[in-house]
């Protein structure tokens, strides 16, 4: 998520103007806290400029549809993320027009709605999601910390009357890259604790937000990992502090996940780890080497045993399979001198190398070598490359396709050799025709064979008979 192009509306709604609607007593924290994490630099670093804040009497109906179908729409763009957070009173009745499938009618609760009449003056489940769509951005978030649920109003519970939707959240997280992460179920109360300071959904909310929910230490926080620590501990808190079920409901439609906060210095950190893990493996391989090199000048080694402990030398501990970490503990053995290289080459032919046998030389004084071929080591032998046997196309059959090859101009040159001759004028044209034709195979014939030839010269003994 780039940060300068993320943007935010944040509503809390706690006082109502309708006396008859309960307040709620730690929406408004709610609401600035969670703006609050989005403008911090450590976290996500969101220009304020690019974060709304509603509370209470700010966020009456015509407000909140303004700012996202206005402001919100107006400033997301294609390649944006949307974050929209509500805090406060949801409720439901009987659906006037007898569309859900439910016959459940959902709203979220504006600071000006009159509970005498929620169809006039709140904002429905329809209204919302159309509102929604008018952001085009490539990313969109809705949290929603508020009641869609039946029961009777209970205080410490952001609800207020009777019946409940099945259907409130699955049509939301509609579209690639949106996701919907509610804070109870239809059928549940969404509720805040006075130890918290918060509600129950939005306290955990912060926390994951914050670092906690960084299941893989990457130090990014994505969607999926926030939703993974809320269902672990929303019901957990829910039960201690209110002795209720409160599960939280998560909808998504993404093509990928979307990370929400980051840790720069958990990635800063993480940085220096890895460079730090790859200065510490480039230093153990060339003190290996070195220390195979060093060996190898006094010791005889068959070229096919030493690459073999070289390849391993390369390759990452985490990685070496059983019997290669073997091989590499014998090296060290043999270099320590605990073991004869006679001991480190059988193994190395246990595990598949077919190394050379070890020849005794007599070792000359060091007046009878010439100085320029002291610790000289000798060329590697390239071995000759075994003629195929009873593998693909056989000699004697690649023979005949190539004598075929060579019959046909042949038969095409003594034809129109036989046609030049003849007194008739057509005739002694298409015999023209025919040699040069026939001619000019022989050439293309000779040229392929040459290619061959010259390429078999470069690959030492290659036979143009297998292609």
């Amino acid at each position: 998520m780039s940060r300068q192009n993320a943007y935010a509306l944040v509503i809390g709604i706690g006082r109502y103007r309708d006396e008859a609607i309960t307040p709620l007593n730690f929406t408004n924290a709610d609401a600035r806290a969670f703006a609050d994490l989005l403008t911090d630099e450590s976290i996500c670093g969101i220009p304020k400029e690019n974060v709304r804040l509603l509370v209470d009497e700010e966020a009456t109906l015509f407000a909140i549809k303004d700012s996202i179908s206005g402001w919100l729409s107006r400033n997301a763009g294609a390649d944006s993320t949307a974050i929209i957070f509500y805090a406060g009173h949801g409720d439901v009745e009987p659906d006037r027009t007898q569309q859900s499938q439910d016959a459940i009618a959902n709203y979220l609760l504006p600071y000006d709605t009159s509970s005498a009449n929620l169809y006039a003056s709140a904002l429905s489940k329809e209204e919302f999601q159309g509102l929604v769509r008018t952001v085009r951005c490539k990313r969109s978030v809705i949290l929603m910390d508020a009641c869609h649920s039946g029961g009777v109003a209970t205080a410490g519970s952001r609800k207020m009357s009777v019946g409940y939707s099945k259907d409130m959240y699955s049509s939301l997280a509609e579209g690639a890259g949106s996701t919907v992460i509610a804070a109870a179920a239809p059928n549940q109360l969404s509720w805040e604790d006075k130890s918290l300071g918060h509600g129950i959904f939005t306290h955990h909310l912060l926390e994951a937000l914050r670092g906690e929910a960084d299941a893989d230490g990457d130090g990014r926080i994505t969607m999926t990992e926030v939703f993974d620590y809320l269902k672990r501990k929303v019901p957990e808190s829910a039960r201690k502090l209110g002795g209720a079920e409160q599960t939280p409901v998560f909808k998504a439609d993404m093509s990928e996940d979307i990370v929400l906060t980051i840790n720069p210095e958990r990635i800063a950190g993480l940085a220096r780890e890895a460079e730090e893990k790859a200065e510490a493996e480039r230093k153990r391989i060339q003190e290996a080497r070195e220390r195979l090199y060093n060996f190898e000048k006094e010791n005889s080694i068959p070229a096919r045993a030493h690459n073999r402990a070289n390849l391993l030398i390369e390759k990452p501990s985490e990685q070496l399979s059983p019997d290669e970490r073997a091989t590499i503990e014998l090296m060290n053995a043999m270099i320590a001198g605990h073991v004869s290289v006679d001991t480190f080459v059988k193994h190395c032919d246990s595990q598949g190398v077919q190394a050379a046998p070890r020849q005794a030389v007599a070792t000359p004084s060091k007046a009878a070598v010439p100085p320029a071929s002291q610790n000289a080591r000798p060329a590697p032998q390239r071995p000759a490359s075994p003629r195929p046997k009873d593998e693909g196309v056989s000699a004697q059959l690649n023979l005949v396709m190539v004598l075929l090859a060579l019959f046909m101009p042949l038969v095409g040159l003594i034809a129109g050799i036989y046609f030049m001759v003849q007194s008739e004028g057509s005739k002694k044209k298409a015999g023209k025709r025919w040699v040069w034709v026939s001619c000019a195979s022989f050439a293309l014939w000779f040229l392929f064979v040459g290619c061959l030839a010259f390429l078999g010269a470069l690959e030492g003994g290659y036979d143009p008979y297998y292609y």
